[in-house]
């Protein structure tokens, strides 16, 4: 089976250019970045504590260690989010498989944006069909496709569907 050439939204650069109200946002670092100084400056104050408070000093450095992890994840972590312009709904991308049989239910899911019925035709395991689909937590912006496992990867079988409501 030879797929052409079609747009790919699980590549984020493919996703944009359908639409220019989806973009994608940047989130701060601010935050993650003060969360691991202050961790970092309690763990050095609980070493500073006097050995006679062996309790406050434990507890301080079981918290400063905390929050400097907490911190740490936060700077490693991806800082983008996808976002709807016209109402600043974030987008989250939900991947789901299906089997050959529902291939038809599946395509009419997605031309009418019905993320429930994409979910109500899952299956488990390892399955020819995927659909991608991302969507905000209203419902109201859905862009969803159908892809096909061709050996070693998922490629796109029809071109990405939008639909807003």
């Amino acid at each position: 089976m030879i797929f052409p050439k079609m747009k790919d939204i699980t590549k984020r650069e493919d996703l944009l250019a359908l639409s220019g109200d989806i973009t994608i946002i940047s989130k701060s670092r601010f935050v993650p970045i003060l969360l691991l100084l202050l961790g970092v400056a309690v763990v050095v104050l609980a070493f500073s504590v006097d050995r006679d408070a062996e309790n406050l000093s434990t507890a301080l450095l079981t918290v400063g260690f905390v929050v400097a992890v907490i911190g740490a994840v936060g700077c490693i972590r991806p800082g983008e989010r996808v976002v709807y312009e016209p109402t600043g709904e974030v987008m989250t991308l939900r991947k789901r498989s299906h089997e050959d049989c529902v291939q038809l239910n599946v395509e009419k899911a997605i031309a009418d944006g019905d993320v429930s019925a994409m979910e109500l035709l899952r299956a488990e395991g390892s399955t020819p069909l995927m659909s991608v689909c991302w969507a905000t937590r209203s419902g109201k912006v859905v862009v969803s496709q159908l892809h096909r496992y061709v050996p070693y990867e998922y490629k796109p079988t029809m071109e990405p569907m939008v639909v807003i409501r």
